[in-house]
């Protein structure tokens, strides 16, 4: 498994994050400070940091280029849908087909990359909850049931 995230909890990046953050990249362009933030704050959410990307294998640049991706793919997405949507009647419901669009996509396309798998662990761990909420309800349903047969 990857290493647990460094600072993860306190909400910071390192220092090693900082650098890589800051370095120059001939293959792409800089993100200004407010994006790497956001791109760093979500990275930390799922459990992980720059540094632990690093030290499971990943060289600087790598991440670096990680960290410019889940950026530019998102935003750039979200831009354009703002941008082609501003005037639509529907655009809420546009919105929202065009992003399943989008994922629909992404599972037929995952080449390896284990989106797929991930989705279907997710999906499979929250219908197991809700799973679990059902038989709960259904037995403090039959319980109350037997109350007011007693009661009666």
């Amino acid at each position: 498994g990857l290493p647990a995230a460094r600072g993860a909890q306190a909400g910071r990046p390192s220092a090693g994050a900082n650098e890589r953050a800051g370095a120059k990249c001939s293959s792409a362009v800089q993100l200004p400070l407010e994006m790497r933030s956001l791109v760093d704050e979500s990275i930390r959410r799922s459990g992980l940091s720059l540094d632990s990307l690093e030290l499971s294998g990943l060289p600087a640049e790598a991440v670096a280029r990680v960290q410019r991706s889940l950026y530019v793919y998102s935003a750039g997405f979200c831009e354009m849908l703002d941008e082609l949507l501003a005037h639509t009647a529907n655009r809420p419901r546009l919105v929202a087909m065009l992003w399943e669009s989008f994922m629909y996509l992404v599972e037929r396309t995952d080449n390896g990359c284990g989106y797929r798998t991930a989705m279907t662990s997710l999906a499979d761990e929250h219908e197991g909850a809700i799973d679990r909420v059902r038989k709960g309800a259904a037995l403090r349903e039959g319980r109350l049931l037997e109350e007011v047969a007693t009661i009666n």
